[in-house]
């Protein structure tokens, strides 16, 4: 991609330093659907609602996430089983 850079002088140097070789800010997507969205498709061209869903940004967002809330999710358990059972024994 192409990025064009305009420094203001009010811009401090280790600002612009972190700008361009610190990390970036995650895209997050604001898309939803809505109802009316889903109307104007149906009646504009012949696609089916689950397709827009699933080619959205949004659903990739979420699905690329799906590992690694399974992986926090199991770990959680596991947390949740051993305080239960420290505590069942403790009894």
């Amino acid at each position: 991609g192409v990025c064009i850079l305009m420094v203001g002088e009010t811009m401090e140097k280790e600002e612009m330093r972190d700008m361009m070789v610190g990390d970036p800010i995650p895209l997050i997507s604001k898309f939803r659907l809505t109802y009316t969205m889903l109307l104007n498709l149906a009646r504009i061209r012949n696609t089916r609602p689950e397709e827009v869903v699933v080619q959205s940004f949004l659903m990739f967002q979420q699905q690329s996430e799906q590992p690694g809330l399974r992986k926090k999710l199991q770990e959680l358990k596991q947390k949740y089983n051993s305080v239960l059972s420290s505590n069942v024994l403790a009894d």
